[in-house]
């Protein structure tokens, strides 16, 4: 489809190459890091068609935090509906994990307005005292985007949704209106 070019053949052992001919041959990423990386510079293939949503599932949950990092990104970048369906419900479910909690709500906070799951763990999210602030402040954020109807391809169902989880976390802040970041985040976050 992209028509990439591979180039001419090398016909020499490289291995008996000077470093100043080796800057020449091309080469494929030589670590994990690096793979990574390149996966992260190339990575729209991943986001046609629902490709490689249930791979990216399988690494998400890697114990190898730098590849479960790279898989919740890319999975935040597929909004399509069967995607969403896909992948959301996971996210949603480790919200409550602290050791996957930033990663999944970032990639849910891509798709605030896109679908209901995740919503009620957001909302949780944004009242538990075991969270840090920065989390909390950040579940807020996401509700506040979900329920903005005025961005493209807004959905309604869900925008009514998002307001009825934001209202529910932001309601007691603005009846008790005492000063600081909470009330700060409610207030920006319609």
């Amino acid at each position: 489809e992209r028509k990439l070019d591979p180039g001419q053949p090398l016909d020499k052992d490289i291995y008996s190459l000077s470093p100043e001919e080796l800057k020449g041959v091309p080469h494929v990423p030589s670590s994990l890091d690096e793979a990574l990386i390149a996966l992260e510079e190339d990575s729209e293939f991943l986001l046609k068609g629902d490709v490689f949503t249930k791979d990216l599932l399988d690494y998400a949950g890697a114990p190898d935090k730098d590849l479960a990092r790279v898989a919740w990104e890319l999975l935040g970048k597929q909004d399509d509906a069967e995607s969403l369906a896909l992948w959301t419900p996971r996210a949603a479910a480790l919200v409550a994990n602290p050791d996957r909690r930033d990663l999944v709500v970032s990639a849910l906070g891509n798709v605030a307005g896109r679908t209901k799951s995740g919503l009620p763990e957001l909302a949780a999210l944004a009242v538990d005292p075991g969270a840090s602030e920065q989390q909390r402040l950040r579940a807020i954020a996401i509700l506040g985007n979900a329920a903005d109807g005025r961005g493209q391809g807004a959905q309604p169902e869900v925008n009514r949704a998002a307001f009825e989880q934001w209202l529910r976390v932001c309601e007691p802040v603005f009846s008790t209106a005492r000063p600081g970041k909470t009330l700060e985040a409610c207030q920006n976050a319609l």
